[in-house]
């Protein structure tokens, strides 16, 4: 597919995902403190998440009934801390959207070197990664391994060493990025629709 079609597909993608969480979230106030443009953009990149995991072929068997979404951050740093929040209620306001038939609920999970026990005690099935924790991204990529839990890093950096995947915004598009050895290890089988749409590091 060349970039320029992959752009197009992917922008009406991506359109389609903000689409149809905007039409079952309206009406309805974001609860995260701070900037409306932040809580805003988090919301458009949760919609992308929330569709990109309706294409992974291993989601059934490592899911339960429902679908848990964790998000961890460092305590110790105020912009890690309203990047949390922020995702928090981001993934609340999707409360009624579903995933391949499940529903979704969100965990808070603030990061400490107990972090793998607490992921498994709040079942978690993916993990977003705030900034703030690319000195621990590696325990956090092991703990999530080791329970074959999808992780999502806010940050690039973070995505290319140890995540799953992420979503950014560049040149006032989101992208999905992939990191297709980390998602390997984690026995993660993402669609090639999805891979198509995507920049995968391989």
């Amino acid at each position: 597919m060349s970039a320029v079609k992959k752009g197009a597909v992917l922008s009406w993608w991506l359109a389609a995902a903000v689409f149809v969480v905007t039409s079952m979230t309206s009406g309805r106030a974001l609860a995260a403190p701070g900037d409306a443009a932040h809580s805003a953009a988090a919301t458009r990149k949760a919609a992308v998440i929330a569709r990109a995991l309706a294409y992974e072929q291993t989601l059934r068997e490592r899911v339960g009934a429902s679908l848990v979404i964790g998000v961890t951050w460092d305590a110790g740093n105020a912009a890690s801390v309203q990047e949390a929040k922020t995702w928090m209620a981001a993934y609340r306001a999707l409360a009624a959207v579903k995933v391949d038939g499940m529903s979704m609920s969100a965990a808070e999970v603030p990061y400490s070197p107990a972090l793998g026990e607490a992921l498994t005690k709040q079942g978690v099935d993916v993990l977003i990664v705030c900034s703030g924790l690319s000195a621990a991204v590696q325990h956090i990529a092991a703990a999530a391994k080791e329970r074959r839990i999808l992780t999502v890093g806010t940050s690039r950096g973070d995505v290319d060493a140890a995540l799953t995947m992420g979503v950014f915004e560049s040149d006032d598009r989101l992208r999905i990025v992939i990191n297709l050895p980390v998602a390997a290890g984690q026995r993660i089988k993402l669609s090639s629709r999805l891979l198509r749409l995507a920049d995968a590091l391989r």
